[in-house]
C-alpha cells in the first residue's frame, strides 16, 4: 500500500459520554472492546499512524479539554464509538459540529450500534464525515487507507459519506466469516491500569466476545450484525483468558455474546478445552433460555467455572412472548432454569414491560413465573424503542414517533421510562409494574 511519502497521520479514538468528569462517572467500568478491536485493526497496516485514546469512563478529562486537544493537535481523524441512550445522539451531534468548526481538516468517523441503526440521521443532522455500518475492523482500514491515499471513498464498502452536500451509501460489507484475534488489541496504548484496578477492586468480570450475530427475530431488538452468527475459535478464546489472567491477574470473565454456547456441541467443546487447562477460571454468559437443557452439560459447565447465566426471558406470559417473536416456550424455559439453579449456578433474568398488548394479567403471569422458578436476580425494564427494530417502525407508522431526530435526541436512560408508550395504560402504571416485577423475587 502506498501512502503519502513522509506523511505522518494522527487518529484520536474516543469512548466518551455526556457529562464528563469523575463525579459523574458511570457506576461500572468496562474495557471498550469495540474501540480496542478498531485500534488493533488500524495499527496493523501502517507505521504512519499515531493513535491516541480518550476514554472518559475512566479518566477525568472534560469536554473542553478534549476539544482543546483537537484544536491544538488538529488530528487527521477522530474515530468514535456510539450507543443510543443517555442522550448520546444529541451529545455526539453537538460534539462533531464543534470539531468540524475548530478543526475543519479533521475527518470525523463514527461506528458502533448507533451508527449502524441510524446512519442516515447522523449524516443529515450533523457534520459527521463518515458513518461505518456493521462490523468495523475491515471497513475502517479500507476507509483510512483511501483517505490517506486520497482515493475515492465511494469504493469502500460499509460506509455512509458525503460528496459535497450529497449523502451516499456504499452498502454493507460482507460479514467477517471467522472472527479471530489476528488484530491484537494494543492494550499498551490504553490506560489499562484503570480498568484492571477497578475489576480487581470490585471482583467484576473482564468482558470477552466469542461470536457475533443473533438468529432471533424479537420485534423490540435491532441486530447490529444481522441474523447470521459467526464465531471465534474456542481455543483462541481460552488463550485470551489465559493472557488476561497471566498479565493482569484477572480470572473472572463475562462472555457478552448475544447467545454464548448457542448449541450443545459448542458447549461440550468449550468444556473439554477448559478441563484440559491447568489454569482455572470463573465465567458467566448470557443466552437463550430455550437452549442448554442437558443437565449433564450444565453440571459440567459448573465444574469448569460457570457461576452465572443471564437470560432475557422478557415475560412470563406466553401470549406476550409470542407477540415479541421470541420463539420460546415458557414451560420449557421453567424447566431449563430449574436445571441451572439445581446445579448451583446463579440465574439473572431480565423482563420487558410495555408491549402493546401488555395487561395486568400478563404482568401477573410474569410475577408467577418468577415465584415458581425462584429466581433471585431479576431486572425489569420499560420497553425502549430502538431505531431499526420492528416496534420502532410500528410506532412510526402509527404516528407515535413523528420526528426521528427529536426522538433520538430525547432518548436518555433506556428501559427506565416509556419514551413512547404503546400500551393502553399510563406511564405511571408501567413504572409500577416494573417495580412489582423486580420486587417479586424478594
Amino acid at each position: 500500500m502506498v501512502f503519502c511519502k513522509g506523511k505522518k497521520y494522527t487518529a484520536f479514538l474516543l469512548n466518551i459520554k455526556k457529562d464528563m468528569g469523575y463525579e459523574k462517572r458511570f457506576s461500572t467500568i468496562h474495557f471498550p472492546m469495540g474501540l480496542g478491536l478498531i485500534a488493533g485493526a488500524i495499527s496493523s497496516f501502517s507505521n504512519n499512524l499515531n493513535i491516541k485514546i480518550y476514554d472518559n469512563y475512566v479518566n477525568t478529562i472534560s469536554i473542553n479539554d478534549l476539544v482543546s486537544d483537537i484544536y491544538r493537535d488538529k488530528p487527521d481523524f477522530v474515530l468514535m464509538n456510539s450507543f443510543l441512550g443517555n442522550y448520546q445522539y444529541k451529545f455526539i451531534k453537538n460534539f462533531i459540529n464543534k470539531v468540524s468548526e475548530l478543526s475543519p481538516g479533521t475527518k470525523t468517523i463514527i461506528g458502533g450500534p448507533m451508527a449502524t441503526s441510524i446512519p442516515d440521521l447522523l449524516m443529515r443532522h450533523s457534520k459527521i464525515d463518515y458513518v461505518v455500518v456493521g462490523e468495523g475492523e475491515e471497513t475502517i482500514k479500507h476507509l483510512l487507507i483511501a483517505l490517506m491515499n486520497r482515493t475515492d471513498t465511494r469504493e469502500v464498502k460499509g460506509i455512509y459519506g458525503k460528496d459535497a452536500s450529497e449523502i451516499f451509501s456504499t452498502g454493507y460489507r460482507p460479514r467477517i466469516k471467522l472472527l479471530s484475534a489476528s488484530h491484537k488489541t494494543p492494550y499498551e496504548i490504553f490506560d489499562i491500569d484503570k480498568y484492571v484496578n477497578y475489576l480487581l477492586e470490585t471482583e467484576r468480570c473482564w468482558e470477552i466476545i466469542t461470536s457475533r450475530g443473533c438468529y432471533g427475530k424479537c420485534n423490540f431488538c435491532h441486530r447490529s450484525f444481522g441474523k447470521h452468527i459467526t464465531y471465534r475459535d474456542l481455543s483462541e478464546v481460552v488463550n485470551e483468558m489465559k493472557f488476561i489472567k497471566n498479565k493482569y491477574n484477572i480470572d473472572r470473565f463475562s462472555f457478552v455474546d448475544d447467545n454464548f454456547l448457542i448449541n450443545e456441541r459448542r458447549a461440550e467443546e468449550f468444556i473439554c478445552i477448559l478441563k484440559n487447562e491447568r489454569q482455572k477460571f470463573k465465567f458467566r454468559f448470557q443466552g437463550r433460555v430455550d437452549k442448554l437443557g442437558d443437565i449433564n452439560i450444565i453440571k459440567n459447565l459448573k465444574r469448569v467455572g460457570c457461576f452465572d447465566i443471564c437470560y432475557g426471558i422478557e415475560s412470563g406470559s406466553q401470549e406476550i412472548i409470542d407477540y415479541m417473536g421470541k420463539n420460546i416456550n415458557i414451560n420449557n424455559a421453567k424447566e431449563n432454569i430449574n436445571k441451572v439453579l439445581a446445579s448451583d449456578i446463579n440465574v439473572h433474568a431480565s423482563f420487558i414491560i410495555g408491549m402493546p398488548i401488555e395487561s395486568s394479567e400478563s404482568i401477573d403471569k410474569t410475577i408467577q413465573f418468577i415465584k415458581e422458578t425462584e429466581i433471585k436476580n431479576v431486572k425489569a425494564g420499560i420497553l425502549t424503542l430502538f431505531p431499526g427494530s420492528d416496534l420502532y417502525h410500528y410506532a412510526i407508522e402509527r404516528k407515535y414517533i413523528t420526528n426521528e431526530d427529536e426522538y433520538c435526541e430525547e432518548l436518555g436512560e433506556v428501559y427506565e421510562k416509556g419514551y413512547v408508550n404503546l400500551t393502553n395504560y399510563d406511564d405511571g402504571q408501567l413504572i409500577q409494574w416494573k417495580n412489582d416485577v423486580e420486587n417479586s423475587c424478594n
